[in-house]
């Protein structure tokens, strides 16, 4: 994809945030995967559509990013984000669009992996201890299964 050189201006990094300006960070995850767009000036934008769990319910934001790390994250892992994927990203210019959130982006990265290097015996779901069963039930438990299976 031929990306133009933008004439739009890029959100200022981080660190340079505007003094009163409101921001908001967090981890998010992918309703469907990262499209990429023109804006009026013909510069390349991303739309990222996001949510974020909120106990039983969804909060649906969709994101805008424009820039050079814009288009170096798109190049980078554009292909391997997808639905459910989980973002760390930063966002400023937030405002609310027919009931749905919108952003800018000011930085975004993957996640780490969650619990990737944790078995499930060491995260909250712990499994539930068995009785120990005795040889007599193993048997039967075979005998049973072998039954369902005739």
């Amino acid at each position: 994809m031929n990306t133009p050189t933008t004439t739009h201006p890029t959100p200022p990094a981080e660190a340079e945030a505007h003094a009163g300006e409101l921001t908001a960070q967090g981890t998010l995850f992918m309703r469907s995967t990262i499209y990429p767009q023109r804006t009026s000036t013909g510069a390349v934008q991303y739309m990222l559509p996001l949510l974020e769990r909120r106990g039983a319910g969804v909060l649906r934001l969709t994101a805008t990013w424009v820039g050079p790390a814009a288009d170096e994250f798109y190049k980078t892992h554009g292909l391997n984000i997808k639905a459910g994927t989980a973002l760390d990203c930063t966002f400023s210019r937030i405002y609310c669009h027919n009931n749905e959130l919108h952003a800018v982006v000011k930085t975004c990265h993957p996640a780490a992996a969650r619990w990737a290097d944790k078995p499930a015996a060491e995260t909250h779901c712990k499994p539930m201890p068995h009785p120990a069963r005795s040889p007599r039930d193993e048997a039967e438990a075979i005998a049973c299964s072998a039954d369902e299976r005739q």
